[in-house]
């Protein structure tokens, strides 16, 4: 009989067992935070994006929308050609389909990069420049901006007011 303040013997596992189960444990959560971290830049329609080329197979970045570099909106992705009317930026990029609008932000001044078919953050001292006065969320009539001088667009429906610096 045993004394009862004797424990039965515990077996351990060998050291290298521990240290492959911790490295193992540390692997599969990388790999779940990287499937399912909440905010990653997407090129899927409401995403933000820079483009580098001018042509329609220009290459796309995915980027947060508030980035300075994010130079459009997507607004639609599919496998064929074909955007809303209006003035979009339509390329293809990794076989895939994609319609753009201009990332504009209220107070902040733009001006055109011939190089990559984009309008850019600019100083409002530049020549070219023009200033978005304001965002219109859920509008469709430019008319309506301050000297009539806005951009509109249907899909989705937002209107950008401008005026030279």
């Amino acid at each position: 009989m045993a004394d009862e303040g004797e424990r039965p013997a515990r077996k351990r596992l060998p050291g290298w067992a521990v240290a492959a189960s911790t490295a193992a444990v540390f692997v599969v959560a990388f790999l779940l935070m990287r499937l399912f971290s909440v905010g990653e830049p997407s090129l899927a329609a409401g995403g933000c994006a820079a483009v580098s080329g001018a042509a329609a197979d220009a290459e796309l970045t995915a980027l947060d929308c508030d980035d300075d570099g994010a130079s459009f909106t997507v607004v639609s992705t599919g496998g064929a050609p074909g955007c809303p009317d209006g003035v979009y930026r339509e390329l293809t990029s990794a076989g895939q389909h994609y319609c753009l609008m201009p990332n504009f932000k209220a107070g902040r001044c733009y001006a055109p990069d011939d190089e990559n078919r984009s309008l850019v953050l600019s100083d409002c001292a530049a020549d070219d420049a023009f200033r978005v006065t304001e965002v219109r969320q859920g509008a469709t009539d430019a008319g309506a901006c301050p000297g009539g001088n806005g951009l509109d667009y249907r899909e989705p429906p937002v209107v950008f007011c401008v005026q030279a610096p």
